[in-house]
C-alpha cells in the first residue's frame, strides 16, 4: 500500500473555490451542499439519519418548552416582578407552540431520511463494485486517488478573509490612554468584543504551553490572556480606556480573574493541542474560534474539511507505509501515545481517536467491497455493528447535549431567582454571576466535548476511507 504522499502534500495550483458569479448561485450552492451533507448512503444509513432526526427534534423541542419561559422571564425581569410573571407566561405559550413545531419538523426529516435511504439502495450495491467509495461530505459515491489530490500546506486563503479583518485605524487617537494591551492583542482601540476574541484565540495559541514551553512563551501567554480578560469586560475596558492601566489594580487581581475566561477559547486551549493536529487536524470548535462564523460560507467550511481529511488520510498512509517497510517503526507508536497523553486532556482525546479507527477497521475487515476478500459471517456481523456504532455516535451525542442543555436552563432559573432575591446589593449580584459561571462551565464544556467527540470520528472515519488498502 504505498502512494505518493508528497505529490498529495504539495498542491499543483489553487484550490478549488466556490463560484461567486452571483448571489442566486451562492445560495444554490449553499442549498445543494446542505442537502448533499444529509443524503445517506443506503437504508440502514438512512435509519440511523432518521434516529438522529427525531433526537434532534426532540432535543430542540425540549429545549424551547423548557428555555424559553426562563429567557422570556429573565428578560421580563427588568421591568420588575410584574414583568417577569409576564415574561414568563409569554414564554410558556412560546414554547408550548414551538415545541410541536420542532418536534413535527424531525418526524418529518426522519421521513425522509427513510425516502432517500429506500432510494439509495441501488446505488449502494453497485457503485463499490466500480471502485468508488461513498463521501458522506459531499453526498455522494467519488472514485478518488489520494496521491493526486490537491492539499494546500495551510488555509490562509480562507480563514484571513474569515477573520473579520479590520480597516487599519490610528491605534494611538482617538481618547484612549494607554494601547499596551491592544498592542498585545494586535487590535485596535476600536475593535468590538467578537475581534478581540478572535484576535486574543490567535495571539494565545501561538505561545500556548502545549506549543511553546519556554520562559518567554509562558510571559507572552500571560500577557495576552491579561490583556484579553481586561479588554472583555466592559466596565474594566472602559476604565482602562479613559484611566490606562494605574486606574487597575496594581497586583492586577482585579484584570486577571479566571471566572470571566471565555468558555469557547478555554475549550480550545483544553483539547486542541497542537501536538495532536497530525492525527485529528484543526478541531471545527477551534476553527470557530478564530473565525466570523457569518463570513464563512457552507462551501469554505466543506471545502476546510475536505483539506484536514485528506491532510490526516496522507500522514495515516505514510505512516502505515513506513510500518509496511520497516515494522519495527511501530515499537516507537507506544511512546508516542505516551507523549500525547500527558498533553492538556490528551488521553481523552486519544480514547476517542483509538475507538474511532477500532471501529473503522472492523467495519472495513466485515465489507464485502473491502477489496480483501469475502468476510466470514462473524466479521460482516462485526462490521454492521460496528459501522451501526459509529452512526450513533451523533445520536448519543445529541441526547447528552439535550440533557446537558436542560441542566443547563435549570442553573439559570436557580440565578435568575438568587438575582431577584439580591435586588439592589451590587455585590450580591455580581458574587450570584460568578456562581453562575463557575456552575454554568462544566455544562458549556460537556457541550463542545460531545460535538468534538461527533467532529473527531466523522473525520478519521472518512480519512481512514480515504487511504488505499
Amino acid at each position: 500500500m504505498s502512494f505518493n504522499a508528497q505529490k498529495a502534500a504539495n498542491p499543483k495550483g489553487p484550490p478549488p473555490s466556490a463560484s461567486a458569479s452571483s448571489s442566486q448561485s451562492a445560495a444554490s450552492s449553499e442549498l445543494s451542499a446542505s442537502f448533499a451533507a444529509s443524503r445517506p448512503k443506503g437504508l440502514l444509513h438512512g435509519l440511523s439519519n432518521a434516529g438522529a432526526s427525531l433526537a434532534s427534534g426532540a432535543a430542540m423541542g425540549g429545549a424551547a418548552l423548557v428555555g424559553m419561559p426562563v429567557v422570556m422571564g429573565r428578560a421580563g425581569a427588568q421591568s420588575g416582578a410584574v414583568g417577569a410573571v409576564f415574561g414568563g407566561l409569554m414564554g410558556t405559550v412560546l414554547g408550548a407552540v414551538v415545541a410541536p413545531i420542532a418536534l413535527v419538523g424531525g418526524v418529518a426529516g426522519a421521513g425522509l431520511q427513510v425516502g432517500l435511504g429506500v432510494a439509495a439502495v441501488p446505488g449502494s450495491v453497485v457503485q463499490p463494485r466500480r471502485g468508488k467509495r461513498w463521501c458522506q461530505r459531499e453526498g455522494r459515491w467519488v472514485l478518488e486517488n489520494l496521491g493526486e489530490e490537491v492539499l494546500p500546506g495551510g488555509d490562509d486563503d480562507i480563514l484571513n478573509g474569515a477573520q473579520g479583518e479590520e480597516a487599519p485605524v490610528e491605534r494611538h487617537k482617538g481618547g484612549v490612554k494607554d494601547t499596551k494591551y491592544y498592542d498585545a492583542l494586535n487590535a485596535s482601540p476600536s475593535s468590538d468584543e467578537k475581534t478581540l476574541r478572535k484576535k486574543y484565540y490567535v495571539a494565545a495559541r501561538d505561545c500556548h504551553p502545549d506549543r511553546n514551553q519556554s520562559p518567554e512563551a509562558k510571559a507572552r501567554f500571560q500577557e495576552v490572556s491579561e490583556a484579553f480578560q481586561v479588554l472583555s469586560d466592559p466596565k474594566l475596558r472602559k476604565k482602562y480606556d479613559e484611566h490606562g492601566l494605574d486606574a487597575l489594580s496594581g497586583d492586577r487581581t482585579e484584570a486577571v480573574d479566571t471566572d470571566k475566561i471565555d468558555p469557547t477559547l478555554l475549550y480550545s486551549f483544553m483539547f486542541g493541542s497542537d501536538k495532536l493536529y497530525h492525527l485529528v487536524g484543526r478541531l471545527a470548535l477551534a476553527t470557530s474560534a478564530m473565525v466570523d462564523d457569518s463570513k464563512i460560507s457552507k462551501a469554505q467550511a466543506a471545502e476546510l474539511q475536505r483539506r484536514r481529511v485528506g491532510r490526516i488520510a496522507v500522514a495515516l498512509a505514510a505512516k502505515l507505509d513506513r510500518h509496511l517497510d520497516a515494522p519495527e517503526a511501530a515499537t516507537g507508536w507506544e511512546a508516542e501515545a505516551a507523549a500525547l497523553a500527558d498533553t492538556s486532556f490528551g488521553a481523552f482525546m486519544l480514547e476517542v481517536i483509538g475507538n474511532a479507527y477500532q471501529l473503522t477497521a472492523v467495519e472495513f475487515l466485515g465489507a464485502f467491497d473491502s477489496g480483501i476478500g469475502m468476510p466470514s459471517i462473524a466479521k460482516w456481523a462485526k462490521s454492521k455493528g460496528a459501522g451501526q456504532k459509529l452512526n450513533s455516535t451523533a445520536r448519543k451525542a445529541e441526547f447528552e447535549k439535550m440533557k446537558t442543555t436542560l441542566g443547563a436552563v435549570n442553573i439559570s432559573m436557580k440565578v435568575a431567582k438568587n438575582l431577584e432575591e439580591a435586588k439592589d446589593d451590587e455585590q450580591k449580584k455580581k458574587q450570584v454571576e460568578i456562581d453562575a459561571q463557575k456552575e454554568l462551565l462544566p455544562s458549556l464544556i460537556n457541550i463542545f466535548w460531545m460535538t468534538t467527540v461527533v467532529d473527531v470520528t466523522s473525520t478519521l472515519h472518512e480519512a481512514c476511507e480515504k487511504v488505499p488498502p
